[in-house]
């Protein structure tokens, strides 16, 4: 065989070859674009995109006339994908101060394999802002070859606080939401099932461990929570929240409580106690101070119980319901 018949011979095999890897790459092109296409087509959507929850406010708190007693506010909840965090000794100690939060804290809550976590409740936008700051600070300030230290991962989420326009004057009463958005006390509490809101769901693009802006999609309504109204009147109920404060202050009385009702339809129109507390503020505030003793603590009958001496008078034709008792102004007891 001569050289021309060898470089043939060599053409024919590098064809076949290249033939051969081209049938290879068709089938994979096929498989890919058609057979798996659903399944790659959603690799690639969960690599882009991530979900969020979008919390629902609760329902409003008003008195007879609609003035609201407690009231959900917007805030930002700063929450993190532990995952994206490759320097957790770092990001803490850069978010710890800002947060108002320990290092330590921080530390415990961005170290793990959860997706979503939360780290802080209630951040201002303020807050949020310098952080984001601190971060894209930081780093710029590393060099190339630690560029995998950059520090990602961290969202904000929008958040909901309570708000209590009328203060003390009604805290034992509507009661105040613990910082999870479950209520403590008071109506907050008895009625919480029905204030609290559904909340939703919501899809964004991910890049580089941050949501990019523009690209949030609702995926799931969130529902506010059914809104009460109380048959208190605001202004008799701050009247009756002072005058209670005055009478426990001049009697030097442990506590006090005082129950205003319109004795027309029963509706109760004020019910104050004292003393009594913030429920804007309530780290500090002691379990005791936050207990409505008419509600909660257990009393003697007393007078409730002359109602079942007179029916039994009556009953027994010993008395009528126009009887007149004359009732002496001691009674010595041996």
């Amino acid at each position: 065989m001569g050289n021309f018949g060898i470089a043939r011979e060599r053409i024919r095999w590098l064809t076949g070859i290249v033939c051969f890897i081209l049938v290879l790459f068709g089938f994979r092109l096929i498989d890919i674009q058609a057979v798996q296409a659903q399944t790659y087509a959603q690799r690639a959507s969960n690599e882009m995109s991530r979900t969020s929850i979008m919390p629902a406010p609760r329902g409003a708190i008003t008195d007879i006339h609609g003035f609201e007693f407690a009231r959900s506010v917007s805030a930002l909840n700063v929450v993190v994908d532990q995952t994206l965090v490759k320097d957790p000794d770092k990001a803490a100690q850069i978010a710890a101060p800002i947060l108002s939060m320990s290092i330590a804290d921080v530390k415990n809550q961005i170290t793990g394999t959860r997706r979503w976590y939360m780290v802080a409740r209630n951040v201002t936008p303020a807050r949020w802002n310098a952080l984001n700051a601190a971060f894209a600070k930081y780093n710029q300030s590393l060099p190339r070859e630690q560029m995998s230290k950059r520090i990602f991962g961290f969202f904000a989420e929008r958040g909901y606080i309570r708000e209590y326009p009328s203060g003390k004057a009604v805290a034992s009463l509507v009661g105040f939401v613990r910082q999870s958005g479950v209520g403590a006390s008071g109506i907050e509490s008895s009625m919480n099932s029905i204030i609290t809101g559904t909340d939703g769901k919501y899809m964004y693009a991910n890049g580089y461990g941050a949501q990019i802006p523009g690209s949030q999609q609702e995926l799931i309504t969130a529902k506010t929570g059914t809104s009460v109204r109380l048959t208190i009147d605001r202004d008799v109920q701050w009247v009756a929240s002072q005058a209670i404060l005055a009478a426990v202050k001049k009697s030097h009385a442990l506590s006090g409580t005082v129950i205003v009702m319109d004795p027309k339809t029963g509706a109760i129109l004020a019910h104050a106690t004292a003393p009594t507390f913030d429920p804007n503020n309530t780290e500090n505030v002691s379990l005791a101070a936050m207990r409505n003793p008419s509600v909660q603590d257990v009393y003697e009958p007393g007078s409730t119980g002359k109602v079942i001496t007179l029916a039994a008078g009556i009953e027994e034709k010993k008395i009528s319901p126009s009887t007149v008792f004359t009732v002496p102004y001691s009674l010595r007891v041996s």
